[in-house]
């Protein structure tokens, strides 16, 4: 059976409204508070699943009550019940986290049905065992509204949605973007879900996925030490060196065979069939150098190619795009690449997760979303594999297009291919003056 509490400074009222719920003494045990002071007696007392007070009372009016219920207890639901209700004071009342908003004089049947969407909605769910990146990206496609509670590791969160769409967060005693941060870098988190927002100003901005990947960007930070990092920018480990300072190869086996023993000091590795020809002519080494740099000099002094115009031109695709490598900005490289031929649109995440500044346009919203989520899963993947140097996904679409996403320290960059062409092709002219834009920039 639920138990409702129901706040309001005339008792007339409260004694006619415990009459109508008479028949409904089944499902609810009704509770009567005559100002905001009495109810939060009440609930320090008492379980209460559902709330319904007016606002204008005395003591405490129901703008006192909801502010503390917001903090105290922000699992309960609330209905605001008004007879000087406007459009103003509406939102305000919805954002101090009521409910539902009804006028008087109430009408019965309407009362109860709120009610009763409001005990639906105050119903909790948990979820464990999943990360909350993959679980927001759920909320996001089934479109829910809910205000979650992240915990781990003794931390505290709140997200909060209103049909699939991220309004505000609040950790740490931050609340909007960085808080969002803030928890989807936590790990073993534990999540629970209250069925309705408490929220209604849009706090956050940008759309889920670039909050995914900015998010994945800082946790990445985290997890990995500068040592990992270097490798990822391309530089190897140093390799073994002996007491004199040579590179001591003496423990490393070749032989993938199985067949042969493993090498010692005194044994050195033995050389794998096939290599034993090409290092036994290593002292022919110098003078096959001294040959091709002689050839190399020698072309100096050639005419430069000239293109036979009797043959058919090559695909412009292949062609560096013209001005690609004089870009200074991530807006004047998309406009380059988007007047190459085959490519059909566009898009672009800065790494403070919001699109760059020609990538804003309405239609490309989704399209946005979708490579921002596309670029953190597939980093995600990459981490699990212990793989370094994501450069590129490609997907295949129904249409016969495809659809590149280039994971860059500086920007992410979504391209769709027009079906016919070659996405290797394209992606080998951009990624070299891409990765020149990254290093120039830096990441922000």
């Amino acid at each position: 059976m639920k138990k409702i509490l129901i706040v309001d400074d005339e008792q007339s009222f409260l004694l006619s409204l415990i009459d109508m719920f008479q028949e409904q003494k089944e499902q609810f045990t009704i509770i009567t508070a005559l100002n905001g002071k009495k109810a939060i007696a009440i609930l320090d007392k008492e379980p209460v699943d559902l709330v319904v007070t007016d606002l204008k009372m005395p003591e405490m009016d129901g703008f006192a009550l909801l502010a503390h219920m917001s903090k105290a207890t922000p699992e309960v639901p609330v209905i605001v019940m008004t007879a000087f209700g406007t459009p103003e004071m509406e939102d305000q009342i919805l954002e101090l986290g009521a409910f539902q908003y009804i006028e008087k004089p109430i009408e019965f049947n309407v009362l109860l049905s709120k009610i009763r969407e409001g005990l639906k909605a105050g119903s909790k769910g948990h979820v464990a065992g999943i990360s909350v990146g993959s679980f927001l990206q759920l909320l996001e496609l089934e479109r829910k509204t809910c205000t979650l509670s992240v915990t781990a590791e003794g931390k505290t969160g709140t997200l909060f949605f209103k049909q699939g769409d991220l309004l505000d967060a609040e950790a740490d005693g931050i609340n909007g973007l960085e808080a969002a941060f803030t928890i989807l870098c936590w790990d073993h988190a534990e999540i629970d879900i209250l069925n309705m927002c408490r929220k209604r100003q849009k706090v956050i901005e940008v759309p889920l996925g670039y909050v995914l990947i900015e998010a994945a960007r800082k946790k990445d930070e985290v997890d990995h030490p500068p040592a990992d990092a270097d490798r990822e920018a391309g530089e190897t480990a140093p390799a073994p060196k002996g007491a004199d300072g040579e590179l001591d190869l003496g423990g490393l086996d070749f032989d993938t065979s199985g067949g042969s023993p493993p090498s010692t000091p005194d044994a050195p590795a033995p050389v794998p069939e096939g290599l034993a020809a090409p290092l036994k002519g290593m002292e022919d080494l110098p003078d096959a150098w001294e040959d091709l740099e002689q050839d190399l000099l020698a072309m100096e002094d050639t005419e430069p190619l000239v293109a036979d115009e009797s043959k058919p031109a090559t695909m412009e695709i292949m062609q560096q795009p013209a001005g690609l490598d004089e870009a200074k900005t991530p807006a004047q490289f998309m406009d380059l690449v988007s007047a190459m031929a085959g490519i059909q649109k566009v898009v672009g995440i800065g790494r403070d997760g919001t699109p760059l500044a020609n990538s804003r346009r309405a239609e490309d919203v989704a399209l946005l979303d979708y490579v921002g989520q596309v670029a953190v899963t597939a980093q995600a993947i990459a981490r699990e594999l212990d793989f370094n140097g994501l450069e590129r996904v490609i997907l295949g679409q129904k249409s016969g297009d495809k659809l590149a996403v280039l994971v860059n320290p500086a920007f992410t960059l979504g391209l769709e291919i027009a079906a016919g062409m070659t996405p290797a092709d394209i992606l080998d002219k951009i990624l070299p003056d891409l990765n020149r834009m990254a290093v120039q920039q830096g990441p922000t």
